[in-house]
């Protein structure tokens, strides 16, 4: 006996979803726009298999000069003739800085977001470290450089010297009887 499948399931897919928001919003304005969006997926046939609230995050460079966003992720199983309407309808949502959506592969599971797992230290606050005063030799050991005043003191007493010998070059090396 082989199993048919219908044409309902043909046609429905899972699909991500994912959405920055503004994040100017207010919590209750968050909480009405996602109500509405989840409304809008359960009314078109599709059904949400997981939500995953990221919270407010930082953008990796600014959209729409915003520096931050309102990070919202869903999985769920769409149909097929739902997505260019839902791809529409996020493209003219004023509240969103940046959406996706994607197709995800029969047995995807998803793994939700940990903020325990996150690094301490920032990517912009490693970039903007002053950096150290040493100097690193081929061999790989460690020098410290001399301070600026030490190598100028050098460089001045040097200046000194060749000015005086190019002086009695010109003069003529040697006193002026007169």
């Amino acid at each position: 006996m082989t199993k048919t499948t219908s044409s309902a399931d043909v046609n429905v897919g899972l699909y991500e979803i994912m959405m920055i928001l503004n994040p100017d919003l207010r919590e209750s304005e968050v909480k009405k726009h996602l109500a509405d969006f989840e409304e809008a997926l359960e009314k078109s046939g599709g059904k949400i298999a997981e939500r995953d609230f990221w919270g407010k995050r930082a953008l990796a460079y600014r959209l729409k000069r915003k520096d931050e966003g309102i990070y919202m992720i869903y999985n769920a199983e769409l149909p097929a003739k739902f997505i260019k309407e839902l791809k529409e309808m996020l493209r003219i949502d004023k509240e969103l800085l940046r959406s996706l959506v994607i197709k995800l592969p029969v047995g995807h599971k998803y793994t939700k977001f940990d903020l325990t797992l996150e690094p301490k230290e920032s990517k912009r606050d490693f970039m903007y470290k002053k950096p150290m005063n040493v100097s690193v030799k081929h061999s790989g050991t460690v020098k410290s450089v001399k301070p600026k005043e030490a190598v100028e003191d050098k460089g001045q007493e040097a200046n000194k010297v060749d000015l005086e010998k190019k002086l009695d070059e010109i003069i003529g090396g040697g006193d002026l009887k007169l």
